[in-house]
């Protein structure tokens, strides 16, 4: 069901605005902007036009079942919205609103409370507490991040982020070294769909050579090294950059999407034992994938590197 994520035929944005300093503006416009083929749903209360589109007040009252709901309206709200899309058969929506379980237990319960709607509906869900993905190969972005708004040069390497104002961050520095992308996904709390699950569509996906994962942590080891070797197998590359590696660092983890951050050393041993590439730097990160999608594949003994000094 993600392509029905990165690949929709039709959208409804429930929360849409004609302004384009609110999250549900950017959205819009920034699909409008990149010529996006499919069927455009703004929906909002008003039932106010949007981007020259025609609104409604509902996404029962739309005409088609959109393949994707995106959700840009307060967290108390996003129940029942889901409930609606639910109800009028959209089975993959994505939460761009923040107020859920990272932030208290008021929010961990509308998270709950999210979570059994969608499973009431056998829907999938994308977030929440993050702002979009986007598939560059399409030109399909879905979010409100400034990343959404530009057009980035198209390729054969995936970003994961759990944080989505880094994954912007490498977005940018993804275009000025001319490094080609696939898709990005901002994950967030990971309510539902984990970094796994991403990795996986990525793996199987024959346009992506090389996967980035800008992770915090994992919520199953077993699986991510399953993922790993069958990335392997199939000449594929998976380059991590951990977060959280210092005790400040971790608690800004968990304050940032109430994620335990784990320790570095474990994460160091799994990676060494799946064969992916570690770095440490948002630079090294770009770099990595940018070779890993550029050069042919370098087998042990087969580089040596030559320097003018000993430093």
């Amino acid at each position: 069901m993600l392509d029905k994520l990165f690949r929709p035929r039709s959208i409804a944005v429930i929360g849409a605005s004609a302004d384009t300093g609110k999250a549900g503006g950017r959205v819009v416009s920034n699909l409008v902007r990149s010529g996006y083929k499919g069927r455009l749903y703004p929906i909002n209360r008003g039932g106010a036009r949007v981007e020259g589109l025609a609104a409604y007040t509902s996404i029962l009252e739309v005409p088609q079942t959109p393949d994707l709901a995106v959700v840009v309206i307060p967290a108390e709200q996003v129940s029942q919205a889901l409930d609606e899309a639910g109800q009028r058969g959209t089975r993959v929506a994505f939460v761009g609103v923040s107020g859920f379980a990272e932030v208290s237990e008021r929010g961990r319960e509308l998270q709950d409370d999210m979570l059994a709607t969608i499973r009431r509906y056998g829907m999938r869900l994308c977030g929440p507490n993050c702002n979009g993905v986007y598939n560059v190969v399409d030109g399909i972005p879905i979010g409100y991040n400034s990343s959404h708004a530009e057009t980035l040069p198209p390729g054969r390497a995936a970003m994961l982020a759990h944080s989505s104002a880094m994954l912007g961050l490498l977005a940018f520095r993804a275009r000025r070294w001319h490094l080609g992308l696939s898709y990005l996904a901002g994950l967030g709390n990971e309510a539902d769909w984990n970094m796994c699950d991403y990795l996986e569509f990525c793996i199987e996906d024959e346009r992506t050579q090389a996967i980035g994962l800008l992770m915090e942590s994992l919520s199953d080891g077993q699986r991510f090294l399953e993922l790993a070797d069958q990335a392997r197998r199939l000449g594929k590359h998976v380059v991590a950059l951990k977060l959280g590696r210092s005790e400040p660092s971790k608690l800004a983890v968990t304050a940032h999407s109430a994620r335990m951050a784990g320790t570095a050393e474990a994460y160091e041993a799994a990676f060494s034992q799946a064969g992916v590439v570690s770095v440490d730097s948002v630079e090294a990160f770009v770099g990595a994938l940018h070779m890993l999608t550029s050069q042919p594949p370098i087998g042990r003994g087969r580089l040596m590197l030559v320097t003018s000094t000993g430093g």
